[in-house]
């Protein structure tokens, strides 16, 4: 009940606390992952750690109009996966709207928006599916004279556990940074996060893969057919170990591709986002 996404379904007076390894130190802007309004004082400071308390008046968790507190990039979203879960569709389409204008991982809203217009709109959902593949397939390019570093990353085997360094499958994940309000941003290659994040990118394929394949059990178009191979295909490439890549093999091992299966709702969190949410300018009042 104390997950950042419970938040925005509150309503009234709360508090909020915040646990940091470091002091909150700029005068100027507040973190990203900041409410509107939410002025934390620091409670205590024991071992490196430092304790924050803050409280804040909360709008009716369904009444957008009135919503000056979560509007910011990140909690725009947070606020539409969150109603996108509780069935609460119409609003978490106008927050994902919202979202979609500050241009920030926009991939993320666009496959929900897909998810959400499957029984609603097949060719709408397909465009919104379309929209998030192109993003994450279109190649990092970072700009000119910045220097791009890079971190190894275990690979994993079935089980989950990592293996041994001198075992590394995957590529080194590459990234840069970006100065900005005094704060140092990081940016990630999109093409290494799909190679070693494959958990995470895999239902931009399955799902819009198995929506193409149910399509084709109605319509008898064989270009669903071939595209929905596709996609499933791309998909066990970045991924063979999640549940949900067993779920879709498991469905495709038993009936075989050409029959109606069922849609997994996997909703896309923020999970490993290619970028970084920059600083909220403070507001006094």
């Amino acid at each position: 009940k104390h997950r950042m996404e419970y938040l925005v379904l509150r309503k009234g007076n709360v508090g909020v606390w915040l646990i940091l390894d470091k002091p909150l130190s700029n005068p100027n802007v507040d973190p990203f992952y900041f409410p509107i309004g939410y002025k934390p004082k620091l409670v205590l400071e024991k071992a490196g750690v430092y304790l924050y308390h803050g409280k804040m008046n909360l709008p009716d968790p369904f009444d957008i109009q009135n919503d000056r507190i979560f509007i910011t990039p990140f909690w725009s979203f947070i606020k539409g996966y969150s109603l996108q879960k509780k069935g609460k569709k119409k609003l978490a389409t106008l927050y994902y709207g919202q979202y979609l204008k500050y241009g920030i991982n926009v991939e993320r809203a666009h496959f929900n928006l897909g998810l959400m217009l499957l029984n609603v709109s097949y060719d709408l959902a397909m465009e919104e599916f379309s929209k998030a593949l192109k993003i994450i397939e279109t190649p990092t390019r970072p700009p000119e004279n910045v220097k791009v570093e890079s971190i190894s990353v275990n690979e994993h085997d079935e089980s989950g556990m990592a293996q041994k360094v001198s075992e590394f499958k995957k590529p080194p994940i590459r990234y840069y940074y970006i100065n900005q309000n005094e704060y140092r941003l990081k940016y990630w290659f999109k093409e290494d996060l799909l190679k070693n994040s494959g958990h995470i990118y895999s239902p931009f394929y399955f799902l819009p893969g198995i929506s193409l394949n149910n399509h084709y059990v109605d319509s008898n178009q064989k270009t669903d057919l071939k595209r929905a191979a596709l996609l499933l295909d791309k998909g066990f490439q970045i991924d063979n170990y999640s549940p949900l890549a067993k779920q879709v093999h498991g469905y495709f091992n038993v009936s075989g591709i050409g029959k109606k299966v069922l849609v997994p709702h996997e909703y896309s969190s923020l999970l490993g986002v290619f970028d970084p949410f920059p600083p909220i300018p403070k507001i006094n009042n």
